[in-house]
């Protein structure tokens, strides 16, 4: 029980002598890694029709990007995608307009 209030008490030293910018970097880290380990595991390969709806696009427009080098695994007669590489894919790809 002693090392227990030992800790609390390095804790509050600790705390009081943070700045404020520093105190926020470490609060949004904690809370970052808290968010990251409850998110639920995305599936590493997607159908067709999964990487249509995730990417919000039609058969046609994805069949379009595959003949246009987005990354593709064909299993027979199954299409699957790595979602790692479909968003490689299109960061590298990725334009922007001026409006």
């Amino acid at each position: 029980m002693k090392k227990r209030y030992q800790d609390v008490d390095s804790l509050r030293r600790v705390l009081r002598e943070l700045d404020e910018e520093t105190f926020k970097e470490w609060l949004d880290e904690a809370v970052q890694k808290a968010v990251g380990s409850i998110e639920p595991q995305q599936p590493e390969f997607l159908s067709d029709k999964e990487t249509q709806r995730y990417l919000r696009l039609g058969r046609t427009s994805l069949y379009h990007l595959r003949q246009n080098g987005l990354p593709y695994i064909k299993l027979g007669s199954k299409t699957i995608y790595r979602r790692s590489e479909v968003l490689d894919w299109i960061e590298q790809h990725k334009k922007y307009e001026k409006f």
